[in-house]
């Protein structure tokens, strides 16, 4: 998946409440996002969002790991 800069596009879940400095808007705790890897990393980074991983993709991964 992309985002609109063309770059790859990552889901992620507010872990907490914040203001995004992009859209200006409050993001409460539970919202999911599609945002650019890049910034995932930086929301990540600042313990507000974690990675949503697909649940089909959380099996794929328990039987790699198994």
């Amino acid at each position: 998946m992309q985002n609109s800069k063309g770059g790859e596009s990552v889901k992620i879940r507010a872990i907490k409440r914040y203001v995004d400095r992009y859209s200006k808007k409050i993001i409460e705790e539970g919202t999911e996002l599609d945002v650019a890897e890049e910034r995932a990393k930086e929301l990540i980074r600042q313990q507000v969002a974690e990675r949503v991983v697909k649940a089909s993709h959380k099996a794929d991964q328990a039987e790699a790991e198994g």
